[in-house]
């Protein structure tokens, strides 16, 4: 019985390993999400109008917006806020651990 506990406790961590390099491959899914990682690592909590700013490129604000939708999607980002601005609401959003843990694999692998 004891053997069958361990056996699963190896198959949950297995579990977990596969399903967090999942996580990995689909945040590199696009090199923009990356880069949104990075900068949210750097600015701790942002909207995805100053990542735009801050990743530049001239890229969109929907495009921004939808990959920042992407990362939360995969439990990378959590909301962190909000605040009226120019009668619309500016969501905020952070790195969630999970998120630091992924970014942490990817400048690893950058290196």
């Amino acid at each position: 019985m004891a053997e069958q506990t361990r056996q699963g406790r190896r198959g949950d961590s297995r579990a977990k390993r596969a399903a967090f390099a999942s996580t990995g491959a689909k945040a590199l899914s696009h090199p923009l999400r990356g880069e949104l990682l990075a900068a949210l690592a750097d600015q701790g909590k942002a909207s995805p109008s100053q990542l735009a700013s801050a990743v530049g490129r001239g890229l969109s604000l929907s495009a921004v917006s939808y990959h920042v939708q992407q990362l939360r999607g995969l439990g990378l980002l959590r909301p962190a806020g909000t605040r009226q601005r120019r009668g619309a609401v500016e969501h905020f959003y952070e790195l969630t651990a999970k998120g630091e843990r992924v970014l942490g694999f990817l400048e690893t692998v950058g290196e």
